[in-house]
């Protein structure tokens, strides 16, 4: 797929993303050069096969401008210069790092891309400002939730927990392999595999042959690009870092054999441990300074399928509980967040269905009790254990279970808000029910259909 970049055109290749395109072709530019280092002589054969892999370069770079995936490019030139630093011989090295250069510099200043890297680097541009705002949640929601919120809902966590009121852009990952990893796996997994990945990288320094040092720089690309994007999660992507991979654990295996030496392998794993830790500790604590700047503490319990606010500063506030229905609404992070700062109060948002999770963590006693869609049917054995001075019932739904939770309606103050849009029926039922209940008000909102997410604090307050 493609998309626009102002007036110019970004390649898909493809992928249904400009930027995973170009990864997969900033990951194949170290191979090309690899191979201009192996034919490198004078015969004619060799000059030819030299002048076939300049044109190879030069077309892999077209393509990674026609991208224009910043993230790609810096990957990109973090390759071009780890290779000349790694260079033998002054006089080569400076002669390829001259002409990477110049050729570098021509792309940039013959196309946008120069000006896009510009843009993001000095925080110009809406996409770099808004990564490092979802890249700061994703870092507090590691302090909040360490052992992980499971996978594929790190994007969906944020969006609720840790989003920007003002900020309107939907996301499905944190934007960043690593974070995305780390909080959706927990810390332990991903310090497991940090602390493998720095192994791989020391154990494979010395010694190189030319091909494995092309598949060192493919992997440390990839790894740049992980911090743009997410990356790891994409197969395709893999395909040649994972042949990169390969082809080091194999001549790591080989020259620990070859060459023994144990103790060095194990000094070289203490190292990649404590890079590991580090790295672990320094995403905590910065999560966790920031988490303290909130006017908010978060808490996830039950894996992250009820979150408790509590409002910072206060010693006394009223507890609310939460039952959503997701389908009643996506965005009902934000209301509860501002509903529980502007109010003071502390409120309990239970999401998952299973009912273990709600009986263990569910308060002795709240102030209110709110219940969307489909989670009015828990009202009969909620009553069982527990209590509360308010009922709130936001767009019911028609339930079965009438006999069990007419008790429940009955004994407290209870405010039902029905759709005005009855296109399944539900206002009409509830309606019906509740007809002649004095501790029941009916409220029908008017031009408003069940999807009323945007409306819930305005409600309850």
């Amino acid at each position: 797929m493609d998309y626009m970049y102002e007036d110019h055109l970004r390649w898909g290749l493809g992928y249904e993303n400009p930027n995973m395109a170009g990864v997969f072709v900033a990951c194949a530019i170290p191979w090309v050069w690899a191979w201009l280092g192996w034919v490198d002589g004078k015969e004619k054969r060799q000059k030819i096969l030299r002048g076939i892999g300049w044109l190879v370069n030069v077309g892999l770079w077209f393509l990674l401008m026609k991208t224009y995936s910043r993230g790609a490019w810096v990957g990109a030139l973090a390759g071009v210069g780890y290779w000349i630093v790694t260079m033998r011989g002054a006089k080569r090295k400076w002669a390829f790092g001259l002409v990477m250069l110049l050729f570098v510099l021509g792309l940039a200043w013959s196309t946008e891309i120069g000006r896009r890297l510009a843009e993001g680097m000095m925080g110009m541009e809406n996409s770099m400002m808004n990564r490092l705002r979802v890249w700061k949640g994703g870092l507090q929601m590691l302090a909040d939730c360490p052992m992980g919120v499971g996978t594929g809902r790190s994007g969906e966590m944020f969006m609720q927990w840790y989003q920007p009121m003002e900020m309107k852009t939907g996301y499905r990952t944190l934007v960043n392999s690593y974070l995305t990893l780390a909080t959706e796996q927990g810390l332990i997994w991903f310090g497991l595999m940090a602390a493998g990945a720095l192994f791989l990288w020391v154990a494979t320094r010395e010694h190189l042959l030319i091909y494995e040092k092309a598949a060192r720089i493919s992997l440390l690309i990839f790894a740049v690009c992980g911090i743009f994007s997410t990356t790891f999660e994409r197969p395709s992507l893999w395909i040649i870092p994972g042949l990169g991979f390969v082809i080091l654990v194999v001549g790591m295996i080989r020259r620990a054999v070859e060459i023994g030496g144990w103790g060095r392998w194990v000094r070289r794993g203490i190292v990649a441990c404590s890079g590991s830790l580090l790295i672990v500790v320094m995403l905590y604590g910065l999560g966790w300074w920031w988490n303290r700047q909130e006017p908010l503490a978060r808490n996830f319990v039950a894996e992250g399928r009820i979150m408790s606010l509590v409002p910072r500063g206060k010693t006394k506030y009223e507890r609310w509980v939460w039952l959503i229905d997701l389908e009643s609404g996506a965005k009902y992070g934000k209301s509860a967040r501002r509903w529980c700062v502007e109010g003071g109060r502390e409120v309990w948002c239970g999401t998952g269905n299973k009912r273990k999770d709600v009986i263990k963590w569910l308060p002795g006693h709240m102030a209110g009790l709110m219940m969307t869609g489909d989670r009015v049917r828990e009202l009969g054995w909620i009553q069982k254990r527990c209590k509360y001075d308010r009922l709130i019932l936001i767009m019911p739904a028609p339930c079965e279970e009438w006999e069990e939770i007419s008790s429940a309606i009955r004994s407290y103050p209870t405010t039902v808000y029905v759709p005005c849009v009855d296109v399944d029926g539900r206002g009409t039922w509830w309606k019906h029910r509740m007809n002649g209940i004095e501790s029941v008000q009916v409220i029908e909102m008017e031009g408003l259909g069940i999807d009323c997410w945007w409306l819930w604090p305005e409600m309850l307050i």
